[in-house]
């Protein structure tokens, strides 16, 4: 955070973008936001000379090692916020190897935000069974709790090991309550397309 920005710098290649330095600091890093949504800035970038390999390897190959750079990104800030999971093909398993493995909130003393998640199935028509297996969970106070695809919700407690459903276009995955904190830790989350029909 600069200046009530968020910046960007990509360590695993080594890359930073920056502004039209014109009338600005001679090293003024861009904006998120504004790598995100503007296709020039995005192109403007630059990597560390130590490793300019992975910029010659993007130039001659044609690969953008920057794709996660879009305008619907993951963002995660103080533990809340939406992640993407793609339901791709006609079934498969998140197992959450690269991001993070939890819905809900997990933060006290603030009001109920926390982690969700947006599903982007491939299948749009058909049935979908989603499962969702439980590695632990966490509730404080003494109201109900629900996990929730959608408007279909099923109450859970700390004992509860898989929670199912059966939807068509599955859009939001997210924790229902009004306890101060609530979260499920997720081991995998699998998917299946009904065949047929």
């Amino acid at each position: 955070m600069i200046d009530g920005k968020w910046r960007l710098i990509d360590t695993t290649y080594g890359a930073y973008w920056t502004e039209d330095t014109i009338g600005k600091a001679p090293f003024a890093l861009a904006a998120t936001d504004d790598i995100i949504n503007d296709e020039k800035i995005r192109k403007n970038v630059s990597f560390n000379t130590a490793l300019m390999p992975y910029s010659l390897y993007e130039t001659f190959l044609n690969v953008d090692r920057f794709n996660y750079l879009s305008n619907k990104p993951d963002i995660v800030r103080g533990e809340a916020g939406t992640v993407g999971i793609d339901l791709t093909g006609n079934s498969g398993a998140e197992n959450f190897n690269n991001i993070p493995n939890y819905v809900g909130d997990n933060v006290a003393g603030r009001p109920f935000t926390g982690l969700e998640y947006d599903l982007d199935p491939e299948e749009k028509t058909k049935p979908i069974d989603l499962t969702i297996e439980v590695s632990g969970a966490s509730i404080t106070g003494d109201k109900p709790a629900w996990v929730c695809v959608d408007a279909q919700c099923r109450k859970f407690d700390k004992d509860v090991k898989l929670v199912s459903f059966r939807t068509r276009a599955p859009d939001r995955l997210y924790i229902k309550t009004e306890n101060d904190v609530a979260f499920v830790v997720m081991k995998s989350i699998t998917w299946k397309v009904e065949q047929g029909s």
